[in-house]
């Protein structure tokens, strides 16, 4: 992460998520972001240019990636690689839900060990409006649809 910090952080977020649709409401300084230690935030850059951030912890067994945020364009399985070789472990175990980068990892080989209990739910409070409307306005499972574990409250 270096000298930047969690300012830093928040700025490469705010700068990415105008590419996505989404529910994140956040408030700056991001109280939940500053629970993560520098040390497991990586920010990725392509040709010098910030494409993202992950938050990856490792020992000689796993590297576990809990969030992956990237511009649109940018390869998944490439910028997993680029912690990867930085961070040698075993195994590399990591959560995401776009469908651009489920198919990236695919193509580079990741398989599902196990799938998650996880879920995305809506409900509708109004009888006017649908789950298909909340898709369609919010992109919901295609991807432009941007939710992290940062925006569970």
């Amino acid at each position: 992460m270096g000298p930047e910090g969690y300012d830093f952080v928040e700025q490469t977020f705010l700068s990415i998520a105008n590419e996505y649709l989404g529910f994140a409401w956040r408030y700056t300084p991001f109280d939940r972001l500053r629970r993560v230690s520098l040390a497991d935030i990586w920010i990725l850059r392509e040709n010098h240019q910030v494409v993202g951030y992950a938050f990856a912890h490792a020992d000689q067994t796993l590297l576990a990636v809990s969030n992956l945020v990237l511009q649109p364009g940018t390869d998944a399985a490439e910028a997993l690689a680029a912690i990867a070789a930085e961070l040698k472990s075993n195994y590399i175990q990591v959560k995401i839900s776009r469908p651009v980068e489920i198919a990236s990892l695919r193509r580079a080989g990741y398989h599902v060990a196990h799938p998650s209990w996880d879920a995305f739910m809506v409900k509708p409070l109004v009888p006017e409006v649908t789950v298909e409307d909340a898709q369609r306005l919010f992109g919901i499972g295609t991807d432009r649809f941007l939710i992290s574990w940062l925006d569970v409250t």
